[in-house]
């Protein structure tokens, strides 16, 4: 698959102007992977054969870097190449000395690939290596709602067709890595054969769930008063869960927490706080999270969230000791939080048993 994040790098090579060092500032697998493969080809037109090997640089004893610089000194004696590549750099905080020295004889027969986290790129790394005529390439992993339109490029690409239904479904089981997704729709290819076409039930047994929920999910989905969300992230935890009912009381404090922010959200925004002091006292180090709780906020009101809190001791005892199945509690949970009022609020408080509150 073309990826546009790794088009300057194309573009170099083909000019003839190979960088040494390219810094991979993210952790998209597919953009990491794509890159070494690139600077592994570039290589190979001079180098023969071109090795790739990784090091870890992120234990405190490691000594990925001494191993590199030896490769540096070391002139091969028939020709071959190696293609470093050095995983786990962190923000970019550290390395750059490290680089510099591996670059000062500019070895003609190794090339380095570094990977680090997605701040990096502004780091004292991303400054050495460009100042060493390197690249820094952006690879941020896609967000969810870009699933969608990866898995429609990857099926043209294949030659087959996949349904709308069946391209939600495939996002939802499969999440939004490029890497994953790419094997995933070349086994589905190679089972349909090219030019196939792919329906929501022919995923059944053919495709496993692999997408793994991030810690932010669930309060993400409470923040947009998602309850379809919501429930799909919560019955995956459930699932994956070793122990469901030690998970629904961590589900509980994930929603009772973030109905916490999203309530004092509110009484700042209604004293008219500055987003910097507003960020401050919810101890948020991005702007987009306070985004996000500012327009929570306004979707539910403070009495709701007040209920919620004053319930939460209560619905507690609920999940402990049930009756139910730990999917069944979960959703009467969710559902008390994020339902407006009205709308089988009654039903889900803890305080009532089933049945109760029923017209007959």
């Amino acid at each position: 698959m073309q990826l546009p994040e790794t088009r300057e790098l194309e573009a170099a090579l083909r000019g003839g102007k190979a960088p040494v060092v390219v810094l991979v500032a993210g952790e998209d697998e597919a953009v990491r992977e794509q890159v070494i493969g690139l600077v592994q080809g570039d290589l190979g037109r001079t180098c023969s054969p071109v090795d790739v090997t990784r090091g870890d640089a992120g234990p405190p004893k490691s000594d990925v870097w001494d191993r590199v610089k030896v490769d540096a000194m070391t002139v091969p004696l028939f020709g071959q190449g190696v293609v470093w590549v050095v995983e786990n750099m962190g923000s970019g905080g550290q390395g750059a000395k490290e680089l510099d020295e591996v670059l000062a004889k500019r070895p003609s027969h190794l090339r380095l690939v570094l990977l680090a986290d997605e701040k990096a790129r502004g780091g004292a790394l991303a400054k050495a290596v460009l100042a060493a005529g390197g690249l820094v390439v952006l690879a941020q992993v896609p967000k969810a709602r870009e699933a969608v339109r990866l898995i429609q490029a990857l099926a043209r690409e294949a030659g087959i067709a996949i349904e709308a239904r069946a391209q939600e479904s495939l996002a939802d089981l499969v999440g939004p890595d490029r890497a994953t997704l790419e094997s995933v729709i070349r086994s589905i290819r190679d089972l349909v054969g090219p030019g196939g076409r792919v329906a929501e039930g022919d995923l059944l047994g053919m495709v496993q769930r692999s997408r793994q929920n991030a810690p932010w999910d669930l309060p993400d989905a409470v923040v947009e008063r998602d309850l379809r969300k919501a429930l799909k992230v919560a019955w995956r935890d459930l699932e994956d869960a070793k122990r469901p009912g030690e998970e629904m009381l961590a589900i509980l404090g994930r929603v009772v927490r973030q109905v916490q922010q999203i309530r004092m959200a509110q009484d700042l925004v209604a004293r008219k706080v500055p987003s910097d002091e507003a960020m401050e006292v919810l101890k948020l180090r991005h702007e987009f999270k306070w985004e996000a709780l500012r327009k929570g906020a306004g979707r539910y009101t403070p009495e709701e969230l007040d209920a919620v809190l004053r319930e939460a001791p209560a619905w507690e005892t609920r999940l402990k000791r049930g009756p139910g199945r730990p999917e069944t509690l979960v959703t009467a949970l969710l559902t008390r939080v994020i339902l407006p009022r009205g709308k089988g609020r009654r039903e889900s408080d803890p305080r009532i048993a089933p049945g109760m509150g029923r017209r007959p």
